[in-house]
């Protein structure tokens, strides 16, 4: 079956027996008798380094035998120029060519969102010229004069108009504000968008426009404390599923300019559709965040009041930490190697303890439930868990926690279980938790604990 994929360094023995054929190095301007280990370096070149934000080499497929290339060039007016090539001579005239690139135009509609196609060849060339005829493409032009075939002859410039595209990919405007609020109701989703929208890290951002409105956006921003990576969001209206409005702002976002060249999104395991839409475009999972809840407090605390090992004069509250300074830069530090360990895939940014203390200290902490275990003799920091407040009624959050040492695990447990001990008595019902698959230690905390099941936020990575 005829289909498009990538190309690769294995494909080199048919690149090698279409440079020796001079028919087809003539037709594609292809050096004649090129060496071998020239050709070689110069297949290389396109498999790993020709690929760009403007320019796109695709191989042309049979099962898994390559026999052409097909090119997708980025123009300045926002269209799109393809380009194809057959080099397996014992398919020419065979429709292959025709059907080839229909898939192409197919992608630059689907994947990069184009309502503009252009093409070009030589007047002489009329296997080409029947083929994009059969296509849809009309001559808008002749636009030169070149040596093809051995023969001066015309160059002729061709371009194929999608009638009536229904979905439009341009930039969001401030006009599309009624637009996004009702796509964002219509989601579920909260209104936090315009806050990101307005805010000095927003990047990039693109909306699906159709005749009844809004069909989906994407928004792109950078974060300070993890600039390796650019963040981004789609949100769209499933009505549209068919009009690949996902893959099309994607391959928007895509065609952009931004180093390193690393996207970064995060969505819920039920969200089945969107994440086909990025496994298939090359994202892969790296972790798996679960938000679950605590609730029964008295009957969880019960059965372990045993494990409170931790003796009053080793239990420290954030408050506490305040007054002595060589402690709290024994918490940062650990609170700091702790992050960055479990953040590995994703790193952070090399920032200074105080800016680490910043974001501990934040307007949430619940600081007199948020507590430490500190060895008194050396005032070193052993292990910690934070409490924060929740935006639901009767509840705190479980934020980051961590330890020094395995050996002190069961202090963790016991610092949690004084957490949960202190809420009861300030009547609070449940604990809301926040456990990363990439924190051992916060994965064992959730093995602890008879937290109810819940889905994952799952969070995909494209390198």
């Amino acid at each position: 079956m005829l289909h498009l994929r990538e190309i690769r360094l294995d494909d080199f023995a048919e690149v090698l027996t279409w440079s020796k054929n001079h028919e087809f190095c003539a037709a594609n301007d292809w050096e004649q008798n090129r060496e071998e280990q020239e050709l070689y370096r110069w297949w290389h070149y396109c498999c790993h380094d020709l690929q760009t934000e403007s320019f796109r080499r695709m191989g042309i497929a049979e099962g898994d035998q390559l026999i052409g290339y097909g090119d997708f060039v980025a123009t300045d007016n926002g269209a799109m120029e393809l380009g194809i090539a057959i080099g397996d001579s014992t398919v020419w005239g065979k429709g292959l060519g025709t059907a080839a690139l229909k898939l192409m135009i197919e992608v630059a509609e689907k994947k990069f969102g184009m309502t503009k196609l252009l093409a070009e060849t030589h007047a002489t060339n009329a296997r080409a010229r029947g083929m994009l005829r059969k296509a849809g493409f009309r001559e808008i032009a002749r636009v030169d004069q070149e040596v093809y075939m051995g023969e001066i002859t015309d160059l002729i410039q061709l371009e194929l108009q999608m009638v009536n595209p229904p979905v439009e990919i341009r930039k969001y405007k401030p006009v599309d504000e009624s637009d996004l609020r009702r796509l964002l109701a219509l989601a579920g989703e909260g209104e936090d968008l315009f806050s990101l929208l307005n805010s000095p890290g927003h990047a990039y951002a693109y909306v699906a426009k159709v005749k009844a409105g809004m069909a989906g956006i994407l928004v792109a921003w950078k974060s300070r404390f993890h600039p390796y990576s650019m963040y981004m969001k789609i949100i769209s209206n499933p009505v549209y599923c068919a009009e690949n409005v996902e893959e099309r702002l994607l391959a928007m976002l895509e065609r952009q300019s931004f180093q390193p060249r690393i996207l970064q999104t995060s969505l819920w395991e039920t969200s089945t559709f969107l994440r086909d839409v990025y496994e298939k475009d090359g994202f892969v999972e790296i972790r798996r965040t679960y938000m679950p809840k605590l609730q029964q407090l008295e009957a969880v605390v019960e059965p372990q009041k045993a494990v409170l090992d931790v003796k009053d004069g080793d239990l420290v509250s954030l408050s506490d930490l305040k007054m002595n300074p060589k402690m709290m830069n024994s918490f940062l530090r650990l609170v700091k190697k702790n992050y960055e360990t479990s953040h590995l895939v994703n790193p952070v940014a090399d920032l200074p303890l105080e800016t680490w203390r910043e974001m501990i200290f934040s307007d949430d902490v619940i600081e007199e439930m948020s507590f430490l275990y500190v060895e008194k003799a050396s005032v070193e920091v052993l292990a910690y868990s934070m409490l924060h407040f929740s935006e639901e009624g009767n509840a705190v959050e479980l934020g980051w926690c961590g330890i020094a040492d395995s050996v002190y695990t069961s202090k963790l447990h016991s610092l949690i279980l004084h957490q949960i001990q202190g809420c009861i008595a300030r009547g609070i019902l449940e604990i809301i938790g926040e456990f990363d698959t990439t924190d051992p230690i916060a994965m064992a905390v959730l093995k602890q604990f008879p937290f109810e099941p819940a889905p994952a936020w799952i969070t995909l990575q494209k390198k």
